[in-house]
């Protein structure tokens, strides 16, 4: 007859046992992720490597210069394009008065139209004159009316 003590210290062995795998198992994964992150660093910083060694060839000196010879007009400057405060208003160009580009007018685009217009007024050509626009502007929907105890805001 198997006694009750031989029994528990089965199951406790039994127990351990499955534990152990378990940590293990655990144990494992765990090592294939270190694994996997530092070949991951490994690889970034190779790939740094490439990065620094390209940029140091791309930003030589000497071929900077090549290519500033071949595609820009810079010149070295020159000791009489140096100048004075005071002397600046002589040197500069005349300022020219330029008028706004115009915005295109594209189908469905909201305009901006001017409050006088918006609230509704009486004679179109007053409205045209106070806000100096030609009589051919764009002819304005017509306002609906206010719902019943909504007080409009005044223009």
């Amino acid at each position: 007859m198997i006694r009750p003590l031989t029994c528990l210290c089965a199951l406790a062995a039994l127990g351990s046992g499955l534990y152990l795998y378990q940590s293990k198992h655990a144990a494992q994964l765990l090592d294939k992720q270190i694994e996997k992150t530092a070949h991951e660093a490994e690889a970034t910083r190779e790939q740094t490597r490439v990065l620094q060694a390209e940029w140091t060839l791309l930003s030589d000196p000497e071929r900077l210069r090549q290519f500033a010879d071949q595609y820009l007009s810079l010149k070295p400057l020159q000791p009489a394009q140096f100048t004075s405060l005071a002397d600046l208003d002589q040197r500069l160009p005349t300022p020219r008065a330029e008028a706004p580009p115009t915005p295109p007018v594209a189908a469905n685009v909201p305009i901006a139209v001017p409050p006088q217009r918006i609230a509704g007024a009486a004679d179109p050509q007053a409205t045209a004159a106070a806000t100096d626009e030609p009589d051919d502007a764009i002819p304005l929907p017509p306002v609906p009316p206010s719902p019943p105890g909504v007080t409009p805001i005044p223009a």
